[in-house]
């Protein structure tokens, strides 16, 4: 699954989950979706696989987590990365450290069927 694949389909949760999508896209300056609920703000950083190659995948995990803290604007936003669901970025969220993961508040693992599974 490739990033915007993975957008896509947070975007639809997202949106049958009760939030307004305000941003959902995976190219250009910011964070891929950022997503409203009555006060609270949602900002999330996807990111795609590529096709099993693990330095590359451990690269975009590296990545998101960066993105998100360089980029926290809002003390009161949660923010989180999302990938495909694959046994190795489960991996990697499950083996990062807790302190390392600061200050991303979630993981969102998406399958090919769109189900989304929220670690923390």
């Amino acid at each position: 699954m490739n990033e915007q694949e993975v957008v896509e389909h947070l975007a639809t949760w997202l949106q049958n989950n009760g939030w307004n999508v305000v941003r959902a896209n995976h190219r250009g300056p910011g964070f891929d979706i950022e997503a409203r609920q009555g006060l609270n703000r949602w900002f999330i950083e996807a990111k795609g696989d590529y096709h099993g190659d693990e330095p590359n995948n451990r690269m975009n995990f590296n990545q998101a987590l960066g993105f998100v803290l360089n980029n926290r604007q809002y003390p009161d936003a949660k923010y989180s990365v999302a990938f495909p669901d694959i046994p190795f970025y489960r991996r990697l969220w499950q083996r990062s450290p807790q302190a390392g993961r600061f200050p991303v508040n979630s993981c969102l693992l998406v399958s090919n069927g769109a189900a989304v599974d929220e670690l923390f």
